[in-house]
């Protein structure tokens, strides 16, 4: 998870050579003190700034969206262990080797389905994702580390690192929208709402990224005539979307669920004044 290990002889010795010599070397020490201090914060940023990136490029490989505080909590996680794991004894590094990803991907993953089976296969496949992202950051690191003949301890590996992550997610997105693009088609899709089934058609869109902030259930767009054909609805929330004709506030209903095809989820509905023509639903891009 992008680990960058800090020596921490080097910290010790720095501590005390300046606890040794006392008043007589204060300044020197003091200022060798204030550069090692320095230097594990560029540490720590570094680790924050790859394992957002590596969350950033599963999410996007996976289609799926999470909240910024989940988002944000994940990344922290990530930083703090692995800025540790440098000075942790032996037994706390094996852990950290095989808890870390684990634990990191169970604040990635929104689960679909609503089978325990169906939620540990979106979990594992979240979980390898974001495993194989985290070697292809680390193989790009070396793999400019020994093209350029640069020191893996000199200020330039911070560079480099960043350069692997934003290639790591440019990838990502790619793979992404080349997902996307072969899944923008007309399914059948079945909405219950209080026992009763309405038949409709969805367009899978990729560009509907649409999730609940506080529910973190994803969002579709109904159409004016999906809308009529439902009926009214208590109103939940409000929604804001950008379009290309400007942005619009949405109000929000719940469904009992949301087949698309074969597979039921939970997710909400937004009401549209619009009818879309061919269909009548816009399904958010992780229904799909």
């Amino acid at each position: 998870m992008g680990v960058i290990k800090q020596n921490p002889r080097k910290f010790l010795r720095g501590f005390l050579l300046f606890h040794r010599h006392g008043r007589k070397e204060i300044s020197f020490d003091l200022r060798y003190f204030v550069f090692v201090n320095v230097y594990v914060e560029l540490v720590v940023f570094n680790n924050l700034a790859v394992d957002l990136c590596i969350s950033l490029s599963t999410l996007a490989i996976r289609r799926k969206r999470v909240g910024k505080i989940r988002l944000a909590v994940t990344s922290i996680i990530g930083a703090a262990v692995a800025t540790a794991f440098a000075i942790a004894p032996k037994w706390g590094q094996i852990l950290v080797k095989v808890l870390l990803a684990p634990i990191m991907c169970v604040l990635l993953s929104k689960c679909d389905g609503d089978k325990a089976k169906e939620k540990i296969c979106d979990y594992l496949k979240t979980l390898a994702c974001f495993c194989l992202v985290t070697y292809f950051v680390g193989g790009i690191v070396y793999g400019l580390l020994y093209a350029f003949n640069v020191d893996i301890k000199s200020y330039a590996i911070l560079g480099i690192v960043a350069t692997a992550a934003f290639v790591c997610i440019a990838v990502g997105l790619v793979i992404a929208k080349k997902r996307s693009a072969s899944g923008k088609v007309v399914k059948d899709v079945e909405i219950d709402v209080d026992g009763v089934s309405f038949k409709l058609k969805g367009l899978c869109d990729s560009g509907n990224l649409l999730t609940d902030d506080l529910s973190g259930l994803p969002v579709v767009i109904l159409s004016k005539s999906a809308c009529e054909k439902i009926g009214k609805r208590t109103i939940e929330g409000f929604v804001n979307a950008h379009t290309v004709s400007g942005d619009k506030c949405m109000p929000v209903v719940r469904f009992d669920a949301v087949k698309v095809g074969e597979k039921a989820q939970n997710a909400l509905g937004a009401l549209c004044e619009q009818n879309f023509g061919d269909y009548d639903v816009i399904l958010q891009n992780s229904m799909f």
